[in-house]
């Protein structure tokens, strides 16, 4: 099913480079890599018929290895994605609820052009015809998206700042793009930094956010009931709380009444006790569920911060990290915006390669958050046995781990890894330094 001969035969007719610099010999690599272990996820995972396994492996092969860019070993712009501490620019992701099998996913940052040279020196041109030619395939809404490119994306004046303001060293990537595989279905997420624009204009890029879901068409002055909590919380919370990208569902909001506004927010702060005013916007957020989510995420926190016996984990207590100073410390935190006089739902960030060194460390612990959940890869020690049959023990990294909850799903958690390239293991954290929060 996951034979090399087919991606060998299609790199050999594919078309001419891409402004990616995305080689015939570069997309039959990426087809090759996201196959050797996207092809066993699918299998394995015990969620996709053979023929939907078949169509998401073609999916990638023609609409996924072309967006990668050139081959590692190529000279390219800096991965950015969490998964570059193992060489990779795309993170693969599990979902998992407290029932039902598991979803799979994946995500990945579009690369920055090696020189900021030409008439798109920072990517952003290619970023958006690149999003349009996936969302064209898989059928995808793309209002909001386009909504977020126009408004967070650079004028040519503000471009030329940009270029005067950004050191050549520091890369934000133009966008990042998230697809979820649900049994035959395709869906795609599309998410927008605001960091660049903030140095550009001089504006926080927490106000070039919330100004621009409040202008969102449709259902803009809709969001405003959720948009106020959020707004009210980060400017009276005396701690700098930063929302730093957008995210949008791909899909009709007209039709689909679940279709969200994804604000990232991130802090420095590593403590628990941050986390609980995170997860409940400084107390506004008092309904049942929301301190419910709070109390689940607590019973998990000795997990995800490999400290198992929990003995001393306080409210105040932060542990340090194992890489300082990257694009990824700290903690992301999301606020989930619906139209409608709905509450913010908010879903924290964790990332777990800061606090353990194996791949082993991070499946035990992460069964243990499975089984608070009450999900039974947890309980069966099912996930450990899965992801080692599919990369071998000790032979891919996790990178975060996700947690939320909701009246109609309950408690789900994702949990986001890596194969390595060229065998880097952790250790490849110098791309990562390149990334920062602004």
């Amino acid at each position: 099913m996951t034979t090399d001969n087919n991606v060998q035969m299609d790199a050999k007719h594919s078309g001419s480079p891409d402004g990616l610099g995305t080689t015939p010999l570069a997309t039959a690599f990426w087809s090759r890599h996201l196959r050797s272990y996207m092809g066993p996820l699918l299998e394995k995972c015990g969620s996709y018929t053979p023929e939907e396994q078949a169509s998401h492996l073609d999916f990638m092969d023609k609409h996924i290895a072309p967006c990668l860019g050139p081959m590692p070993s190529e000279p390219h712009g800096p991965y950015t994605a969490p998964s570059s501490l193992y060489g990779s620019p795309i993170d693969a992701s599990l979902n998992f609820t407290s029932t039902g099998k598991p979803k799979l996913r994946f995500d990945f940052d579009f690369l920055t052009p090696i020189h900021r040279m030409g008439p798109d020196p920072f990517g952003e041109k290619t970023a958006r015809e690149l999003l349009r030619r996936v969302a064209a395939t898989v059928g995808a809404n793309t209002q909001w998206m386009e909504h977020l490119m126009d408004k967070f994306w650079l004028s040519p004046a503000e471009t030329e700042v940009a270029l005067s303001k950004i050191p050549a060293e520091m890369a934000i990537p133009p966008a990042m793009i998230g697809i979820e595989m649900d049994g035959p279905k395709i869906s795609m997420k599309a998410y927008i930094p605001a960091m660049r624009k903030a140095i550009a204009t001089g504006r926080s890029s927490t106000d070039i956010i919330l100004e621009a879901v409040r202008a969102m068409d449709p259902f803009g002055p809709e969001f405003e009931y959720g948009l106020d909590i959020l707004e009210d919380y980060i400017a009276n919370s005396g701690a700098t709380k930063t929302l730093v990208l957008a995210g949008v569902d791909c899909v009709d909001p007209t039709v689909n009444k679940d279709a969200r506004i994804k604000c990232y927010m991130h802090t420095v702060d590593t403590t628990f006790g941050v986390a609980k005013d995170m997860m409940t916007l400084g107390g506004r957020l008092n309904d049942e569920i929301s301190l419910q989510r709070v109390e689940t995420l607590r019973q998990m926190w000795p997990l995800l911060l490999n400290e198992p016996d929990g003995s001393s984990i306080s409210d105040t207590w932060s542990k340090p990290e194992r890489f300082s100073g990257t694009g990824y410390a700290g903690r992301v935190y999301t606020a989930e915006i619906r139209p409608g006089n709905q509450l913010p739902m908010t879903k924290v960030y964790v990332p777990v390669f800061q606090y353990a060194d194996s791949s082993d460390v991070t499946e035990k612990n992460y069964e243990g958050v499975l089984k608070i959940i009450d999900n039974s890869w947890g309980h069966t020690q099912k996930y450990s046995e899965f992801m080692q049959s599919v990369f071998g023990r000790g032979a891919y990294g996790q990178t975060y781990f996700t947690y939320s909850s909701s009246e109609k799903k309950g408690s789900y958690t994702t949990t986001y890894f890596a194969k390595p390239i060229n065998n880097q293991g952790v250790g490849g954290e110098k791309e990562m330094d390149q990334f920062v929060y602004v």
